[in-house]
């Protein structure tokens, strides 16, 4: 899959999600915030490299309600995204 549709996936799970790069930070440009209807489910992290934000954005979806068999599926366009 690519992570447009990870990320449509887990939007048609319930699940919130923010992916973003932060161009002017030297370290941990990239974060990832998750949030669901429960606010305690909420979660946030800041990551050197994109692949390790979308790691840990799938180790979280996968607490949270919902069907996420789905996760462990490879994400092909990571690579490309530095």
């Amino acid at each position: 899959m690519l992570l447009i549709e990870l990320l449509d996936r887990a939007g048609r799970e319930g699940a919130v999600v923010v992916l973003k790069i932060d161009g002017q930070r030297d370290r941990r440009r990239w974060t990832v915030v998750v949030s669901h209807a429960e606010p305690e489910l909420a979660h946030r992290g800041d990551f050197e490299r994109v692949d390790q934000a979308v790691d840990h954005l799938r180790t979280w979806l996968a607490q949270l309600p919902g069907d996420w068999s789905w996760l462990d599926e490879p994400v092909e366009d990571l690579d490309l995204l530095g």
